[in-house]
């Protein structure tokens, strides 16, 4: 069984591995960073941490308007701490590791490469984000 935390962008459900979440938080104010990437939020701070946060809209290419109920995903990925604005938390739910499959590109209206897998769950499916992809794109260009 795996874990994940579901979350809407868009109109599109999506999935974070439980184990690369270790906090979700409400915006409760970006600081603006000058000279960084569009994708690139700012940072925020939490218990004396400066965090960089990207929008997860943005990264993904959704051209959405910008969300009204945000929260912050706490990441930590190859060590790294990030955080990414998503849409409204949808829960967390338990799947088998028979439900996770490789996400088919041509029902995706994003690059695949964002997307990790896709998951068949009776509450509806949703796809899991690649968030080592994400990181290793925004480090390539030196983003965060």
């Amino acid at each position: 069984m795996k874990q994940f935390v579901k979350f809407t962008i868009d109109g599109e459900i999506f999935g974070a591995d439980v184990f690369a979440v270790s906090e979700i938080c409400r915006d409760t104010g970006i600081t603006k960073v000058p000279n960084t990437s569009p994708v690139v939020e700012g940072v925020i701070q939490i218990r004396g941490k400066v965090i960089p946060t990207v929008d997860l809209r943005k990264q993904l290419g959704l051209s959405s308007p910008e969300i009204s109920k945000r929260r912050i995903l706490i990441t930590k990925i190859q060590n790294r701490i990030l955080g990414f604005v998503v849409g409204e938390i949808d829960g967390f739910v338990a799947v088998s590791s028979d439900a996770i499959k490789p996400a088919p590109s041509e029902a995706l209206k994003l690059d695949r490469k964002w997307i990790e897998a896709r998951v068949d769950h009776p509450q509806g499916t949703f796809w899991v984000i690649n968030f080592e992809a994400i990181l290793a794109l925004l480090e390539e260009h030196h983003r965060v």
